[in-house]
């Protein structure tokens, strides 16, 4: 019975180590947040992959001004990036988190504090105002 007992025991935990093992692998596909991301009326990101690095670079909708990235990385399922916008002269950072098919939520610290979501934009029912399409070639 004792033997048995032992058994039970060493199998139990040698799945549980298994288990832990298989979720470790799983990894986050963070080509998610590629693309161009819009919130209401504030800013607009981008977000691409170069050479296996993302990138991302930001604007204000409303001075049409850059807004300076100094820092990016990704880590737990989100991206992480420290701003600098020289009109306010504000520090901020922001932690990037992939909700849906369309959608991720920005949430700011630092100079402002803020919970902004941003939207994908869909370059077929609209297209953004420094964006020229033009049919000549």
């Amino acid at each position: 019975m004792r033997k048995i007992f032992l058994v039970l025991i060493v199998l139990l935990v040698s799945n549980l180590h298994a288990q832990k093992k298989s979720s470790d692998k799983t990894t986050f596909d963070y080509s998610k947040f590629v693309g161009l991301w819009y919130n209401r009326g504030e800013t607009t990101l981008c977000v691409w992959k170069e050479k296996n690095e993302y990138k991302v670079a930001m604007f204000s909708n409303c001075s049409g001004d850059p807004i300076e990235i100094l820092s990016v990385s990704k880590k737990n399922k989100r991206f992480y990036f420290e701003t600098f916008f020289s009109y306010t002269s504000w520090h901020t950072k922001q932690e990037l988190t992939y909700l849906e098919n369309d959608t991720l939520q920005c949430v700011i610290t630092g100079d402002g504090n803020n919970t902004v979501i941003y939207t994908r934009y869909d370059f077929k029912t609209y297209n953004p105002p420094f964006l020229v399409i033009s049919d000549e070639n």
